[in-house]
């Protein structure tokens, strides 16, 4: 059992590096998706850090938001595509409230909508490359779900939507304090 975990994370390793230099950019990207961390953790933590959007950038937008959650996720990435149902929840509960609704990822945006159907009506989606994503938010790994008031990154759950992240999610898209 060891020796097939031990061949199948090499595989995916050598799958990673040969896209990596696929991509033509000759090296390792800092961007990891869905890494074993953040799939264990799924609980909300708190952080207080500015969102560090450029004006007139890509990501400008959240930064500019009074309430937002924000969804990074990646379309390769199973655990942001397990999400998705979680995130269907928060969006149905968020809508028509004061609470802005993002989704970036680091793909282009034909992709990132085709990811999003139906729910891109009621989710701003973004776009930006993974070191504009880790520059203005500090996310390099997906999935990751921020909570942002006026500017500023509030929370953080990395990973899948546990219940309690869930829970304190409903409470911020409803208007409840968390903190």
């Amino acid at each position: 059992m060891k020796n097939r975990l031990y061949a199948a994370s090499m595989l995916l390793l050598s799958v990673v590096l040969a896209a990596s230099a696929w991509n033509g950019a000759g090296a390792v990207r800092q961007w990891v998706t869905a890494p074993a961390t953040a799939q264990a953790a799924g609980r909300p933590t708190e952080r207080d850090a500015p969102v560090r959007a450029r004006p007139g950038g890509a990501l400008a937008e959240i930064a500019a938001a009074e309430r937002a959650v924000v969804f990074v996720f990646s379309p390769e990435c199973a655990v942001s595509r397990a999400n998705t149902a979680n995130w269907t929840e928060i969006v149905r509960r968020a809508r028509g409230g004061g609470v802005a609704l993002f989704a970036v990822g680091p793909t282009s945006p034909d992709s990132a909508a085709a990811y999003w159907g139906a729910l891109g009506h009621h989710v701003r989606v973004l776009t930006a490359t993974p070191e504009q994503i880790d520059a203005t938010l500090g996310v390099r790994a997906t999935p990751v779900t921020l909570t942002v008031e006026k500017g500023r990154i509030r929370g953080e759950t990395p990973g899948p939507l546990r219940s309690a992240a869930r829970a304190e999610l409903t409470e911020f898209v409803v208007g409840r304090d968390v903190h």
